[in-house]
């Protein structure tokens, strides 16, 4: 176990945590699995605030307490096996209890549709326990990790069961052929551009949007556009904003400052002054494909990883 002793410390928190990479039977589905056991030391709380996410994630929470907060609601706590959702705004996570023991799994965008019938739009800025979008052997699944002490094993257990899981599941190849589209082109692709490719209606384009990952197209476009900005400024020391108005497409410099001042709660200036000194160390950022945004590594429910 690690010992934090600094509160809203991003640099501290990033050194948390084991990353384990999948088998070749799920690398199409998971990124990661990431474990985490740490001690909050004399602190109760721990809090971070981070950026909207396009990814999504499954935890199994062992020990401790995790609350998501945005600006406008109340915090709200995360079940102890649970899938954490797409989040359109910035928010505050919030950690607690003597110890925090949990495995998260990092899903790519399009990977959790195949093992349910749940809506996703239903855990868009949301959580939803997963006994009840999977099934209750979920809550099993969640007793054995939390009874086997050994991660390689723990591990080993969560891949057969996903792997069954994924065994016939069906794909929905026109809305994946979407995602990579929009991915490929840094999400500076138009909706009309998308129905063209695809040659199907916009109802029909938000219905699979809003089923499968839980955004309409538009927003997902937004917020892909949004991550690939912020990847590229982790790489610039002194960033050229005409450059970024236009090489992302934004009317004017008004524009790009409005739609980034959305999402991030600051102006890219200030984004750019507060991030941590590591990020531009090697004048480049560790990625993973389309997965969360390149942000600071601040907690199993974010983007980046310093491996």
């Amino acid at each position: 176990m690690k010992e934090i002793q600094s509160k809203n410390s991003a640099s501290h928190l990033g050194e948390i945590g084991e990353i384990y990479y999948p088998s070749d039977a799920l690398r199409p589905y998971i990124e990661y699995y990431r474990i985490w056991d740490l001690i909050p030391g004399e602190l109760s709380e721990l809090t971070m605030q981070d950026f909207p996410r396009t990814i999504v994630d499954i935890l199994f929470i062992f020990d401790g307490q995790i609350r998501i907060a945005f600006e406008e609601t109340p915090a709200f706590q995360l079940e102890p096996s649970v899938l954490v959702g797409q989040f359109d705004k910035h928010y505050r996570i919030l950690l607690s209890g003597t110890r925090l023991q949990l495995l998260n799994i990092r899903f790519r965008p399009n990977a959790i549709y195949p093992l349910t019938d749940t809506p996703l739009r239903l855990a868009f800025n949301n959580q939803l326990p997963l006994a009840e979008i999977i099934g209750e052997e979920m809550s099993l699944l969640h007793e054995q990790l939390a009874e086997d002490p050994f991660v390689e094993q723990r591990i080993a257990l969560l891949e057969r069961f996903l792997i069954g899981l994924y065994q016939g599941a069906s794909r929905h190849h026109r809305f994946e052929f979407a995602m990579a589209l929009i991915e490929q082109h840094r999400g500076l692709v138009s909706i009309q551009e998308l129905r063209e490719q695809l040659q199907v209606s916009y109802k029909s384009l938000e219905r699979w949007f809003l089923k499968y990952i839980g955004l309409p197209p538009k927003k997902f476009t937004q917020l892909t556009r949004f991550k690939h900005i912020l990847q590229e400024l982790d790489g610039q020391l002194h960033p050229d904003w005409m450059q970024f108005v236009s090489d992302y497409q934004f009317h004017d410099q008004a524009h790009f400052i409005k739609e980034f001042r959305q999402f991030a709660g600051v102006s890219p200036t200030v984004y750019c002054a507060d991030r941590p000194h590591s990020s531009l160390k090697n004048g480049m950022t560790n990625n993973f494909n389309i997965s969360g945004f390149n942000i600071k590594d601040t907690c199993p429910l974010l983007g980046r990883i310093n491996n």
